[in-house]
């Protein structure tokens, strides 16, 4: 971002590319809420994305499809045989010990 002279991916307008890449960061956001706090660009561009007028009014909307909750993120781990995001507890309970 900064090297393109701009403060999103390309340039100083919000493209595309800043949308999908905040859409991609949010979810693991959710489960890792400090994943970009080595990233600060990133974390800068996650924020400036997000607090846009129009996709901030749109993640509060009912229109935003609903986030997988907890028991969700357990199914799918248990399915997997992965392990769940570090904050739950026990995390690798799920996991194929060979």
């Amino acid at each position: 971002m900064s090297s393109n002279g701009g403060a999103f991916c390309v340039g100083n307008r919000l493209s595309f590319a800043d949308v999908v890449l905040a859409e991609a960061l949010s979810s693991y956001l959710e489960w890792l809420p400090g994943l970009l706090s080595d990233t600060p660009h990133l974390n800068d561009l996650y924020n400036r994305v997000s607090e846009h007028d129009g996709i901030a009014s749109y993640l509060q909307s009912e229109q935003r499809y609903p986030k997988a909750g907890d028991d969700y993120v357990i199914d799918a781990a248990r399915v997997l045989e992965r392990a769940l995001p570090p904050h739950f507890p026990d995390a690798d309970r799920f996991v194929a010990k060979v």
